[in-house]
């Protein structure tokens, strides 16, 4: 399945994936783009990333991370920018 995903640090884009689920496109988007979205010890998307599908976090929607993903949803991945001063 195709999957078109917006983001803020590499426009929008499609990734290929066999598993859609939230996790898998993100696996997938994560090889395609050389950023890792997942906590290394916990397998939590990392607290500097923010993902919605179709306007809900993922931490809101049901199965949250494994939340299906059908073809037509709009989903968006932003890095969250945090400057120091």
């Amino acid at each position: 399945m195709l999957v078109k995903v917006k983001t803020n640090f590499a426009g929008q884009t499609e990734v290929e994936t066999g598993t859609p689920t939230l996790k898998g496109v993100l696996l997938e988007l994560s090889k395609k783009s050389q950023f890792s979205f997942f906590s290394d010890k916990d397998e939590e998307v990392r607290s500097d990333f923010k993902v919605y599908l179709n306007g809900t976090e993922y931490e809101e929607l049901p199965g949250e991370i494994d939340a299906e993903v059908k073809e037509g949803d709009q989903l968006e991945v932003n890095l969250l920018i945090m400057a120091g001063g």
